[in-house]
């Protein structure tokens, strides 16, 4: 069951909305709420220096698969090829900031003890 949550962590969502995007896929902004929103509560227990080692290679691997699958003279810019990825995993890992923050601040707020 561990390591099926590792092969859940790496998933390129980055470039699964890129895919969606160029493609003209309708609801793409839903797919990465959601996937940001699932992915962050099952990274919540991660410690932060795995967090960011499991972002960044998410990143890497999200542009290498950009690269490779998606062709350089489509009908779309080379530019909207490129940046797209980047720009949606910044999304994506500012939305697994926020959730983490959130409950980070639930947590702290239940181990305080109430003055009466």
């Amino acid at each position: 069951m561990k390591k099926a949550f590792y092969l859940i962590y790496f998933l390129p969502i980055p470039f699964f909305t890129t895919w969606f995007d160029l493609n003209r896929v309708p609801y793409t902004s839903y797919f990465l709420l959601f996937a940001t929103l699932i992915l962050a509560l099952l990274l919540v227990r991660l410690r932060m220096s795995r967090f960011f080692i499991v972002n960044a290679l998410v990143l890497l691997l999200s542009i290498i698969l950009v690269k490779i699958f998606i062709p350089e003279d489509g009908p779309y810019k080379i530019i909207e090829r490129n940046f797209s990825p980047i720009f949606y995993f910044i999304l994506y890992f500012l939305g697994q900031l926020f959730i983490r923050f959130i409950f980070h601040v639930i947590a702290i707020n239940k181990s305080v003890t109430k003055v009466q």
